[in-house]
Formats: C-alpha cells, sequence, structure tokens
C-alpha cells in the first residue's frame, strides 16, 4: 500500500471531505452554510444524512445547545429529525451533555485508517462481490429487525443509500454468506486515492460466524488491489466493530460527533 507524508489531521480532513462529497452528490440540493453546509432532498426526507448539516468548520466556543437548536429548526423547518454532523471534536465534548438533556441521539463516531496487517485471514469462501439487488436485500433484512422503522421508512433509506453508491466515482458492494445465506454487507466508495468503507452490517440470527469480518476483508483487499493511498473507515466509539477494524489493521485518525432529534423528541 502507498504512503504520502501526510500528518494524521490531513488524512482525516481529506477523508472527511471526501464522504460529505459523496452526500452532496446524493442529495437534491446544498446551501453554503457559516459551519459548513446544509444538505436537503425532498425525495429522501427520512433519511438524515441526506437532510442535515455538515459543520466541518471549528465551532465558536460561544455557540451553546439552544444555538444548534434553533439554527437546525431554522434550516429545517419541516423535517421531523433534525441532524447535524459536527467535526469539531471539542466542540461536540461541550454540547453534548446539553443536547442529550434535550432528547437529542449523540453518536461519537472514530474514523479509523488503515495502517497494518489483519491479526488473521477471513475464513475463505464467505464473503464475495455483490450485485445492487444482492446487497440490498441483506441491508432490508438488517433494517426490518428495527421495530421502530415501518416498510415505507426502510424503502427510503434503502433508495437513499442506493443514491449514494451511485453517485460515488467507483463503488463495490460485499456481502458475507454461511450456508448459503447472505447476511453481511460492506460498502467500499472510492475516488482512486481514497477509499471508504462504509454501511457494515450483520443480520442477528447470523453474527458471531465472521461474516463481518470477510466482507470488510473483501473490501480492504479490493481497496489494496487499486493502490488506494487512503483507506479509511468509521465505527461508534463506544460498539464492539472497532475492536475489529482495529484488528484488521485500521489506526485511530480522529472523531467527529453526529447529533440527531429523532422525530419522537420534543
Amino acid at each position: 500500500m502507498t504512503r504520502t507524508a501526510t500528518t494524521t489531521d490531513d488524512r482525516l480532513r481529506r477523508a472527511l471531505a471526501f464522504n460529505r462529497a459523496l452526500y452532496e452528490r446524493a442529495c437534491g440540493r446544498r446551501e453554503e452554510h457559516r459551519w459548513g453546509v446544509a444538505l436537503f432532498d425532498a425525495r429522501r426526507p427520512s433519511f438524515w444524512t441526506l437532510n442535515g448539516l455538515h459543520a466541518e468548520a471549528p465551532l465558536d466556543p460561544a455557540v451553546r445547545a439552544e444555538d444548534v437548536i434553533d439554527e437546525l429548526g431554522r434550516l429545517y423547518p419541516d423535517r421531523r429529525h433534525r441532524t447535524m454532523i459536527l467535526c469539531d471534536d471539542a466542540a461536540g465534548g461541550r454540547l453534548v451533555r446539553e443536547l442529550s438533556e434535550r432528547g437529542w441521539q449523540a453518536d461519537h463516531i472514530v474514523y479509523m485508517a488503515l495502517e497494518g496487517g489483519r491479526d488473521r485471514p477471513p475464513v475463505p469462501g464467505v464473503a464475495r462481490e455483490a450485485s445492487e439487488e444482492e446487497l440490498r436485500a441483506v441491508e432490508r433484512a438488517v433494517l426490518a429487525e428495527d421495530r421502530g422503522h415501518d416498510a415505507t421508512v426502510i424503502e427510503e433509506v434503502l433508495e437513499a443509500r442506493a443514491a449514494v453508491r451511485a453517485a460515488a466515482p467507483v463503488t463495490r458492494r460485499f456481502v458475507g454468506a454461511l450456508g448459503g445465506r447472505d447476511g453481511a454487507t460492506a460498502t467500499l466508495f472510492s475516488d482512486g486515492g481514497v477509499a471508504l468503507v462504509e454501511d457494515v452490517a450483520t443480520v442477528t440470527p447470523l453474527r458471531g460466524h465472521g461474516l463481518a469480518r470477510a466482507a470488510v476483508s473483501a473490501a480492504i483487499d479490493a481497496a489494496l488491489a487499486g493502490g488506494h493511498e487512503l483507506i479509511v473507515i468509521g465505527a461508534d466509539d463506544d460498539d464492539w466493530p472497532k475492536q475489529l477494524y482495529g484488528r484488521l489493521g485500521f489506526a485511530d485518525l480522529g472523531r467527529v460527533w453526529s447529533f440527531v432529534r429523532p422525530r419522537s423528541a420534543p
């Protein structure tokens, strides 16, 4: 794998810019904002990331939770949810308590870059490159496990994810299977220099059999074969997949915050 002499901050900024560019190309409209860029997609209003404020610049220390709530209310008056992706990790840490107290969901996302080899190879024959239809079938099964999603929302989310995949310069899809049943997904987005592994998930009955490890490993192998200089994956900082990705050779680049006021919040 080719490496450049960039710093960790440079690589994180590059990864975040690539990720945001995917959403910008897939959404219906973008609007410049003093904190970054606001995205709007009236076709898929339930998909948070295409209908949220991506705040990339350092946030002024004077900005408080009420300012965030008011600004997102102004930008998205017709959305039942509110979403902000905040790249200023320190500002997110300052705002998380107040926003959480007001019913907002806060996720601390760690971005990780491939820097070493994996601890062990995946079981051979478990993962393969898949079609859009095969990937979508597994995604539908994963989403259906959440009883909070009705069929209409599930289809809207599936369409939004498909739109993001279609907007990428290069998209490759991978699934992991057990006993002939597809049960895990990983998607590889690429612009030739940066490769981003996204949408890793496994249906509950097939967890614990190495399907996600195999699917992510297949995506890594494809990125390495393509000569990408930066291969990145994101994970919830408080969830177990972060440890799996570490065993596959990924190391921390940095963290961002995702703040969402769900439709059920006051």
